[in-house]
């Protein structure tokens, strides 16, 4: 079967290491292609695709409305001539118009995607069940979890710790990932409830990194909470055992890829009780969660956390998170 991967940009994010991920396994029995349309991508990024994978860029500046490049994107696409065409934005099926017949896919990696373009698309998968049931109507959706590629993580073997060291991975979009509950919630610990060997590393980059940066200047958390930039995905595997805790403390989150990668790790991970993250979770059962966009609680949660780290019933919680981790959000399951 010849597959091709249709979308916008390849910057470092949840969807794009998908991406990357299904591409290449995809690969070892199929041809595959992955076509980026706008002049925006992140070299580390196309480095981990298989060499079996073709690469084609259109680049396109972002937002243009020259033809030419919708005229160079669809005569790319015939010389392809796919069986079918996978696109990772709603928008894109728009930009096609004089495709051979093939099947035309969506996948829809967030929640809040308009509806208008979703019955152009003969089939459509949800990164979760929060997104699936957040489209409302008749539409062809399949629910279809995001997977990680487990087997690089590695895995979290000494619960002891002088400092408790929490991780926080996501674009700098605090509106939607939720980075200053997180760091209202530091201040909680370390002021109020005078818990000071504790550590925070916010890994990521994005448009809110100056904002994020005065909270923490403002709060005088310099000594507990670094913005660490974005790190290499294996650098990330190879670390996550180091940490105490991952928090995922967003707003608004369709799946929470990096929740799932805290449980390969066998590390406790607490998030904030939105669909997306709950259902990572198992709606409870194998992580620990706050109410959204309270830091008080966050901060109270990470307290009991910390408080009950060595507790026997705690690392079994770690382990049948791992193997809940295991039977739903494995690459090759996805």
């Amino acid at each position: 079967m010849k597959i091709t991967h249709l979308i916008f940009s390849l910057e470092v994010g949840g969807a794009e290491n998908l991406l990357t991920d299904i591409a290449n396994l995809q690969s070892i029995n199929h041809k595959v292609s992955i076509i980026i349309v706008n002049n925006i991508y992140s070299t580390s990024l196309i480095k981990r695709i298989s060499k079996n994978v073709e690469i084609i860029t259109i680049n396109r500046p972002e937002q243009s409305i020259n033809p030419y490049y919708v005229l160079k994107l669809n005569v790319t696409i015939n010389k392809i001539n796919p069986d079918v065409i996978h696109c990772h934005h709603h928008n894109l099926i728009n930009l096609l118009f004089f495709r051979k017949k093939c099947k035309v896919y969506l996948t829809l990696h967030r929640n809040g995607i308009p509806l208008d373009n979703l019955r152009k698309y003969n089939k459509i998968f949800a990164i979760s069940e929060d997104v699936k049931s957040n489209i409302r109507g008749s539409y062809n959706i399949i629910s279809c979890p995001n997977g990680v590629l487990y087997d690089n993580i590695d895995i979290k073997v000494d619960y002891n710790f002088d400092t408790f060291k929490i991780i926080q991975i996501g674009r700098l979009q605090s509106k939607i990932k939720g980075q200053d509950i997180l760091i209202n919630a530091i201040h909680h610990l370390v002021y109020h409830l005078k818990f000071d060997n504790i550590s925070l590393d916010i890994v990521g980059q994005g448009p809110d990194m100056k904002l994020l940066q005065k909270l923490i200047d403002d709060l005088s958390l310099n000594n507990y909470i670094k913005l660490v930039g974005n790190w290499d995905r294996n650098f990330i595997y190879q670390n996550l055992k180091n940490y105490s805790l991952l928090v995922q403390p967003s707003r608004d989150e369709g799946f929470g890829l990096t929740i799932a990668e805290g449980m390969f790790a066998k590390i406790p991970v607490l998030v904030s009780d939105i669909g997306g993250p709950m259902e990572v979770i198992g709606q409870g059962n194998f992580g620990f969660h706050f109410e959204n966009t309270n830091f008080v609680d966050c901060a109270n949660k990470i307290f009991n956390i910390k408080n009950t780290y060595l507790d026997l019933e705690n690392t079994q919680k770690l382990s049948d998170a791992y193997n809940f981790a295991l039977e739903k959000f494995s690459i090759q399951k996805t």
